[in-house]
């Protein structure tokens, strides 16, 4: 955490690159496409508005194709968890479903294949904007392939 990231590049070689910056030190790194073991990374999402900004819709579920080399925690609750409208304050999602069976504390582990987590939110909010963070303390590898977000429009709810 405390480091902010480029957007990825070519090098001379062809390698894929970005920089990273911490503090007052920017350093150019190769991309590795193979997973790495790491604790305390970070990642978040821009703010989506599903192209219909100034809409309101309600958010039902977000769907995660992943594999974890280990079950992951981020104290004691699932390490994803979401925001509303732009804000910088993120909820932990209340349930996570997967091939292994359903969870409020963790994503189960799946080593050798893509999995996916269904994860749920009890009372499904209604925003204009949605955003997902995934913060991970505990030590192993986690890919992610992709992510989908379940939602609808609610009729004739604009923002005035």
């Amino acid at each position: 955490s405390g480091q902010h990231y480029t957007n990825f590049d070519y090098d001379w070689n062809g390698d894929l690159v970005y920089a990273a910056e911490t503090s007052n030190n920017v350093t150019v790194k190769r991309w590795q496409s193979e997973p790495q073991n790491s604790t305390g990374i970070i990642y978040q999402t821009k703010d989506f508005d599903f192209g219909q900004p100034g809409l309101i819709k309600k958010i039902y579920k977000v769907y995660v194709t992943y594999k974890a080399s280990t079950a992951l925690a981020e104290s004691s609750d699932i390490p994803f968890e979401y925001a509303a409208d732009g804000s910088t304050s993120f909820t932990n999602f209340d349930t996570c479903t997967t091939g292994a069976g359903a969870s409020t504390t963790q994503l189960a582990a799946s080593a050798t294949n893509f999995d996916v987590a269904a994860l749920g939110i009890t009372t499904a909010p209604s925003v204009q904007s949605f955003a997902i963070r995934v913060e991970n303390t505990t030590s192993g590898t986690l890919e992610i392939n992709d992510m989908a977000i379940e939602y609808r429009l609610l009729p004739a709810k604009n923002v005035s």
